[in-house]
């Protein structure tokens, strides 16, 4: 059985939900932007998911650590919606 509080179930929770607590102010820093994010810190931007790997791997960040998150305007940048055509008889 797997034990989810020692695995790796909840990596990058605090980063995204750093993001979210702070979506506002971020994307007014930040509009349009890749953003690297490590703990409650952002520590790079840049302007495509692309240069935003290779700065995360040239910068030596280990893979899992960090959140590449893209900043735009409004919660839907960070919330999905699924429909669904099933119906319960």
């Amino acid at each position: 059985m797997i034990d989810l509080e020692k695995s790796n179930y909840n990596m990058l929770e605090k980063e995204f939900e750093y993001y979210t607590q702070n979506h506002s102010e971020l994307f007014s820093l930040y509009p349009h932007k890749y953003l690297i994010i490590q703990g409650e810190k952002v520590l790079y931007c840049t302007d495509t998911m692309q240069k935003a790997l290779e700065i995360s791997q040239k910068s030596g960040l280990e893979p899992g650590t960090y959140l590449i998150q893209k900043c735009e305007e409004g919660s839907e940048s960070f919330t999905q919606v699924y429909h669904s055509r099933v119906t319960f008889a």
